[in-house]
């Protein structure tokens, strides 16, 4: 079972969903930009330990509110780096692949589709 502590965090399991979607030549250009970003994104550990950390003190009787805002704040932090990081080169991606890919990327959402209306 994938959990916070094991398998690839969350960014880089949304990233190889994405990148599934693509036809082989959307791939190597996901690839060619991705690659060195990926490594970076799987020793992001240290977001992990953030979550711990969360965990601790939220479950802390005598937590005050400064330390649980201060633990909401380094998450936001990291996340919000990451996820900036991840857009600016989804971007790079994007403006090289084929009307056909961009069209699975842009139909692209985590998770199973909404139901229908």
């Amino acid at each position: 079972m994938i959990g916070p502590d094991n398998g690839p965090p969350p960014p880089v399991r949304m990233l190889s969903e994405v990148r599934e979607k693509l036809s082989p030549e959307g791939k190597a250009i996901f690839d060619a930009e991705f690659a060195p970003v990926m490594e970076d994104l799987m020793k992001r550990r240290d977001d992990l330990k953030k979550f711990r950390e969360l965990r601790e003190v939220l479950l802390r009787d005598d937590a005050t509110d400064a330390e649980i805002r201060g633990v909401f704040e380094k998450m936001k932090n990291g996340i919000g780096d990451d996820f900036g990081r991840i857009l600016t080169h989804m971007a790079n991606v994007a403006v090289q692949l084929s009307p056909e890919d961009r069209a699975e990327l842009a139909l692209h959402r985590p998770g199973p589709p909404p139901p229908p209306q």
